[in-house]
């Protein structure tokens, strides 16, 4: 073989050592995805500020849309809370009296939704084990600019969401909200509007 096609041979094969190398680089480069699943049913705890005070209850979630299902500590009629990311809406349910409420939109009701979006910007800051589960802990910057940076723990195994926390300099109005027992799934569109019959009061 002549000597300009070993030469040619050559700078063919570095060429693609180099395109090799820099793909390699540029994929262990890129953040890892938030792989959340797009629907789920799960208990949660949400404690806001330094009360110590919790809240428990069920949380459906379905491709941006909340219902939360509250029980009071002494019992009695549980409190449920629909938030709806897509028209910017938020309805709390009376079922004893069969009628609704429209809450104004408030831009932290929907941080779940904000969390588990494709889209967001978002970056891996740690490493955490909460409950035993190790966590992956990422930082989430809102597109809404009423929404400051929040963090959020992803079980590094099921890719479920585990934890959110917000951060403010007004501790009392801090959130932390923690997910157990997440069942990923289809959850009826039927469970984020109001049910026919209610009726709305102001």
């Amino acid at each position: 073989m002549k000597k300009g096609c070993w030469s040619f041979l050559a700078a063919s094969l570095a060429a693609v050592m180099l395109l090799s190398l820099s793909a390699a680089q540029s994929s262990f480069a890129r953040e890892p995805k938030i792989a959340a699943p797009k629907a789920f049913k799960a208990n949660f705890t949400v404690e806001v500020g330094d009360t110590q005070q919790q809240q428990q209850g069920t949380m459906y979630f379905s491709h941006g849309r909340i219902r939360e299902e509250v029980t009071p500590p002494g019992g009695g009629p549980k409190s449920v809370t629909i938030i709806d990311q897509v028209t910017k809406t938020i309805y709390v349910l009376d079922a004893a009296n069969k009628t609704f409420k429209v809450l104004p939109w408030d831009a932290r009701s929907a941080l779940v939704s904000e969390a588990l979006k494709r889209f967001e910007k978002h970056q891996l800051v740690d490493t955490k084990t909460i409950d035993g589960q190790e966590c992956e802990d990422f930082e989430i910057h809102s597109k809404d600019p009423n929404i400051k940076p929040f963090y959020l723990f992803i079980n590094k195994t099921t890719r479920f969401p585990v934890q959110l926390t917000t951060v403010d300099p007004d501790p009392s109005k801090q959130i932390h909200i923690k997910w157990k027992n997440l069942t990923p799934g289809y959850q009826p569109a039927i469970m984020f509007a109001p049910p026919l019959g209610y009726q709305e009061t102001k």
